[in-house]
């Protein structure tokens, strides 16, 4: 059940209707949400339904023993049952034909001959954000920073909750189990918000994320060697945007799902293409992640607080380790060290123009500059990240740098939405919020009347709908 298709909208309608006739009823408030987000995940695979309930009941069962145990031994014992848990899961589902092709590939380069094991299985949708999301509540009721769940349901709820399940954002209990037990009180301007973020995620998986990978993108990293350069760097520019409007797009609905319903989650993404330096970027690209993995990865080894070469490597493994949470394969690998490689250069350039009292965040031309400079930088990643063979990524980049810069067989409207991509970031802040603000003001029947306008901008549009390209993470 795609977000962008006439399904999803009629299935939020009855869930979000269902809701508020039980609002006075925590208990069938939290059973109906928790039957609507199981259900919307059979909708891909009812056979891993087991799983996100095992992963529920390990974890809920290790919180409820961590508030029980004071013994600072056994309380990591029964934390470390959880984080065993959840990445050997993540090892089997997502890792471990990886991993075997990797060690057989290994044996042979030293001349031995060893048939690995493979296993047939597909990949769990969501696996990766919702197993981080279990595993953070376990580590902070061990921190002792949250409360552990009052019952199984409200934290089978957590979980699997339908708006940012799939893909995101990853949000942290301490965000949202509190919410489940509050009583909702229906508000007029967070539900004109919730539909005004809902149309936003339209736009921009539809028009900006599907539109450019079926009208450009999608065929010339087909068939890279038979573009020319210009097109190639056009098309690089093109798929920047399309990840951007396919990712934040589905984080707003995410967000305006949830607010329909009086929650509120976190956002994921702001301006991410303003950064001036990789480490600003991941302040802006996917938050929930890149949050998750600063507060339980690399504060744990160390972050900044040993030596500078110390320091390098925990920034060099977290980023590295971002890379290899996008997939398992060689090409993210390699994006994983390009990444790292591009944050530990920048903070040592930062380091040093420190130690020289340089200016370090410039302003007027010279910030437009280090924006656009970084975002080409980034962009050079990209045929690494989208790269199904090391052919294909080769003759990408052959193509970019080959010469040749005559444009054809572009066509006006991906250029234009394109140009509309760069103005979703380069706009004043305030314009944007003038119009949610005009529209969150509005009554709740004129909230009716426009959704009924997505579901019908959605019933036209679902012919070409395209699959959200975070959903194989």
């Amino acid at each position: 059940m795609l977000f962008h298709t006439p399904q999803y909208g009629f299935f939020l309608v009855l869930i979000v209707m269902l809701f508020w006739l039980l609002r006075r009823n925590t208990a069938m408030r939290i059973g109906v949400l928790w039957v609507a987000s199981y259900f919307f995940y059979a909708c891909w695979n009812f056979w891993y339904l087991w799983l996100i309930f095992a992963t529920s009941a390990v974890d809920y069962t290790v919180g409820w023993l961590l508030s029980r145990q004071e013994n600072t031994r056994k309380r990591k014992l029964i934390l470390a049952w959880s984080i065993v848990f959840n990445l050997g899961v993540l090892a089997i589902f997502k890792y471990f034909n990886f991993f075997s092709a990797g060690t057989g590939w290994l044996a042979a380069l030293l001349g031995l001959r060893i048939t690995m094991p493979t296993l047939d299985i597909l990949l769990p949708v969501g696996i990766s954000f919702y197993t981080f999301q279990s595993m953070s509540y376990t580590i902070d009721v061990y921190r002792r920073k949250i409360e552990p769940a009052r019952n199984l349901a409200e934290f089978c709820l957590f979980v699997s909750f339908f708006p940012q399940l799939v893909a995101g954002p990853i949000v942290r209990a301490s965000d949202l189990l509190h919410q489940f037990r509050k009583d909702p009180v229906l508000d007029d301007r967070q539900a004109m918000e919730g539909v005004y973020r809902i149309g936003v995620g339209l736009l921009k998986k539809v028009i900006l994320a599907d539109f450019l990978a079926v009208s450009l993108i999608d065929g010339v990293f087909a068939h890279p060697e038979a573009n020319s350069t210009a097109r190639l760097w056009i098309t690089l520019v093109g798929y920047s945007f399309q990840l951007y409007g396919d990712f934040s797009g589905y984080s707003d609905i995410a967000i305006g799902s949830a607010a329909l319903m009086g929650f509120r989650i976190p956002e994921n993404f702001n301006r991410p293409y303003l950064a001036r330096s990789m480490r600003e970027f991941w302040e802006r690209w996917h938050i929930s992640l890149s949050t998750w993995l600063r507060d339980y990865l690399y504060f744990v080894i160390g972050g900044s607080r040993g030596s500078a070469s110390r320091t390098y490597v925990n920034l060099f493994l977290t980023m590295f380790l971002v890379g290899l949470w996008h997939g398992a394969a060689w090409n993210f690998v390699v994006w994983g060290i390009y990444i790292a490689t591009v944050m530990v250069v920048t903070r040592g350039v930062h380091v040093w123009a420190e130690s020289r009292k340089l200016a370090l965040a410039p302003n007027g031309l010279a910030s437009w500059l280090l924006r656009v400079g970084f975002f080409f930088t980034l962009a050079l990643s990209w045929p690494i990240f989208r790269a199904k063979t090391s052919g294909d990524m080769m003759a990408y980049y052959h193509g970019l740098f080959a010469g040749g810069g005559r444009l054809h067989h572009i066509g006006v409207f991906p250029l234009v939405v394109i140009v509309l991509g760069i103005a979703c970031h380069v706009l004043p802040v305030d314009w944007e919020l003038r119009v949610r603000n005009r529209l969150s003001s509005l009554p709740a029947p004129a909230a009716a009347v426009i959704f009924v306008m997505l579901l019908v901008f959605l019933s036209r549009a679902a012919a070409e709908a395209q699959p959200f390209i975070y959903f194989q993470f």
